[in-house]
């Protein structure tokens, strides 16, 4: 996203609704990694490249499991 961050997308969309799940997937960021992800509040990191699996597996654990 050439404007802005997924990271400051997520905290925009938590100024909205706070209880939107949010899912990172990224190939290459020194802002966000497995560490950070949780302070920001996102349910799940992915990093790219990333299989069908993952993705799915990732999905039905963010919800499954909410915050």
């Amino acid at each position: 996203m050439p404007e802005i961050t997924g990271l400051k997308l997520v905290r925009e969309m938590r100024l909205i609704r706070d209880d939107i799940p949010a899912i990172i997937c990224t190939g290459f960021s020194d802002q966000i990694n497995e560490t950070t992800f949780k302070e920001a509040g996102i349910q799940g990191y992915i990093a790219k490249p990333v299989m069908r699996r993952q993705i799915a597996q990732i999905i039905r654990d963010v919800l499954d499991n909410p915050r």
